[in-house]
């Protein structure tokens, strides 16, 4: 049987709790991490109305004219580009909730030390210390980790810089991310 979520007063202020990830703590982020992903699936919904609408759907600028201007194929392509980062951003924040889920919230998953609140308030699917992400850019790498196989089904070349030596990534794949779930075309969406 598991245990109700605490009740978060609404004048909570994570800097001023004394205990790291406390039940209250984690439930102030985990609220933070539905709303955030309610807001990115409503304008998911949006997009996929939008690119609908725009020009994938078939509409045209002008009777007869069978082709989209270069300013519609550009916003088209923006909505694609905000749609795809909303997706990532959702898949961070399924992945932050699943780390909630395993206790492992709040904890860098390179260095096993406290991410620290002020981060946390931030970026809430932080899943490195500052330090730790700095490092992992200045290597060229980007903040999700995908497996090779993961980068390929993006359509992606993998990076090809070495890792620091002391990085040691979550497998994408035991995370739940699978890139096939990007859907824009109309798609069921998981």
């Amino acid at each position: 049987m598991t245990m109700p979520e605490p009740v978060v007063p609404e004048d909570y202020d994570p800097e001023k709790d004394d205990t790291y990830m406390n039940l209250v703590m984690v439930a102030y982020f985990r609220n933070k991490l539905k709303e955030r992903l309610a807001q990115l699936n409503e304008a998911y919904d949006d997009s996929k109305k939008l690119i609908r609408d725009s020009g994938a759907g078939g509409r045209r600028d002008t009777v007869g004219d069978d082709h989209t201007t270069p300013e519609r194929e550009g916003e088209i392509s923006s909505v694609f580009s905000k749609a795809l980062h909303d997706e990532v951003v959702a898949e961070a924040i399924r992945r932050a909730l699943g780390l909630m889920d395993e206790g492992q919230y709040g904890l860098c998953e390179s260095t096993g030390h406290e991410i620290g609140v002020r981060r946390l308030q931030a970026v809430p699917y932080a899943t490195l210390t500052v330090s730790e992400q700095e490092k992992l850019e200045q290597w060229g790498q980007v903040h999700i980790n995908l497996s090779i196989d993961d980068w390929l089904a993006l359509g992606s070349p993998a990076p090809t810089s070495p890792l620091p030596p002391n990085y040691r990534p979550v497998s994408a794949s035991k995370t739940g991310f699978r890139p096939q779930s990007l859907r824009l075309n109309g798609g069921s969406r998981r």
